[in-house]
């Protein structure tokens, strides 16, 4: 693809996260370099691969940045919450859904500071109905309803297929504002594609996500895409508010073929009596999310099935025997008898071999975990007392991908359960034990809490 990218005269690249698989960024750079050069303007945002090694990639684009001349034109925390303004473009460069924070308020704030008649927001993610394979929800609707009031044209990746959106005007309740064959970019209307093959397999599409009406165009191996990338050109005879887009691949086949105008306000005043409109016209109903990472300390503890021994504040939880882990999230902040829609528990895999795993998830009752300084007592994590609401998760391999986040089945009724116990109080724990075996192994709490074991909570619809 970046021999691709030479061939065509691109002028630049937004990569939307996944740079390699090795954790090796010069591995990186030196294929960037030798087909590129080291000037080449080169922007990116973080995706799942790229997050145990991040500090090199990050020092490594920010050093392209450099010597190109990025850096006068981009300000932020590269590839997490990055705005650039770029040869007309003004993008946003995120790590919703895998590293950082107030993601969605950066984007935001971003495109409200520009009357730039095209706008882009780049993130590696997506949510489950905003691609056609196997990803489930992993950013939230807030950033994509976000990038829409602005008009943003969202790029995304992760999964392994193509697919390109009709104009949205809603991505939470998946609204078409039209099926027109130009898509014309406005305040509050905007469309999302995802193109995740440069290099890295092509998988199958799910017929039930495929077939959505708001797909103008989509590829997977059911219908033989090859390895590929979407190309756009502004500036259409000389109209800056004209694009063309082509997803084309290496063999030079075009698979989708689209024209895009910008109707985005080019002025100050314009653009925020628009924004102002739109948000007076918003419906005052919201999801709530709310995610808590493990406790620290003893906030993960493993009991071997066989023996019953305790081990404690481990790098990883690995289940190649049959064990139960005992993960508690203090904090929450629930009240009682919220009303939960969906929840997750969220763990970012580190070994997995081509076996089917089988895990047994509970709450536990009293909340507690035990200490790592109570070794001697044997067996106590399957002593203590489960929800009677409990989940079994077994996924294909496909879905146990290392360097991933593996997201659990539904938890809603365990997690409901324990807020409507008589006990339960706003900032109380949750325990959730897991039992089984299946050669599994995740993160445990580390510095870096993208990559520490998460419960996500998402409540009802307020209004």
């Amino acid at each position: 693809m970046l021999n691709q990218v030479k061939t065509w005269g691109a002028s630049f690249v937004i990569h939307s996260g996944d740079f390699e698989y090795e954790n090796d960024p010069q591995l990186f750079e030196d294929n960037l370099n030798a087909v590129l050069g080291p000037d080449y303007p080169y922007f990116a945002s973080i995706g799942n691969h790229d997050n145990i090694a991040w500090n090199g990639h990050q020092q490594r684009l920010a050093a392209r940045l450099q010597r190109f001349g990025g850096n006068l034109n981009c300000t932020g925390d590269i590839g997490i919450n990055m705005a650039c303004n770029w040869q007309g473009l003004f993008f946003v460069l995120s790590g919703v859904g895998t590293r950082g924070s107030d993601h969605e308020t950066y984007i935001d704030n971003a495109f409200a500071s520009s009357t730039a008649v095209w706008k882009i927001v780049s993130w590696h993610k997506n949510q489950r109905l905003m691609q056609i394979g196997g990803k489930i929800n992993e950013v939230g609707w807030d950033a994509y309803d976000t990038a829409r009031k602005h008009g943003a044209i969202i790029a995304t990746g992760h999964e392994h297929s193509y697919c390109r959106s009709f104009m949205m005007s809603d991505y939470s309740t998946q609204q078409v504002a039209n099926f027109d064959a130009t898509l014309d970019l406005n305040v509050g209307e905007s469309f999302v594609f995802v193109s995740g093959l440069a290099g890295k397999e092509i998988r199958d599409w799910n017929d039930n996500l495929v077939s959505n009406e708001w797909w103008a165009a989509y590829g997977a191996s059911n219908n033989n895409i090859q390895y590929g990338a979407l190309l756009c050109t502004f500036n259409i005879n000389g109209d800056l508010r004209k694009a063309h887009c082509t997803y084309t691949d290496v063999n030079g086949k075009i698979w989708d073929d689209f024209d895009v105008s910008s109707s985005l306000p080019a002025t100050r005043e314009e653009l925020d009596a628009q924004l102002r409109a739109f948000e007076a016209a918003k419906s005052p109903c919201k999801n709530e999310w709310i995610e808590v990472p493990i406790s620290r300390g003893n906030g993960d503890v493993l009991e071997n099935a066989a023996t019953g021994e305790l081990s404690c504040r481990s790098e990883f939880i690995s289940f190649k025997e049959k064990s139960t882990a005992s993960l508690r999230f203090e904090g929450v902040p629930l009240k009682k008898g919220a009303r939960i829609q969906h929840a997750h528990l969220q763990v970012y895999g580190s070994e997995a071999d081509e076996h089917t795993p089988f895990f047994l998830i509970s709450g536990v009752k009293s909340g507690a975990t035990p200490s790592c300084s109570q070794k001697s007592s044997l067996f106590q994590l399957s002593a203590m007392e489960p929800t009677s609401s409990f989940v079994t998760w077994t996924e294909e391999d496909e879905d146990w991908e290392i360097q991933n986040v593996w997201v659990s089945p539904d938890l809603k009724d365990i997690v409901s359960e324990l807020v409507n116990a008589p006990e339960w109080e706003s900032g109380n724990a949750i325990t959730l034990n897991m039992f089984g075996q299946g050669n599994r192994a995740f993160h445990a709490y580390e510095e870096s809490a993208c990559l520490a074991p998460t419960l996500t909570i998402e409540l009802e619809r307020e209004c």
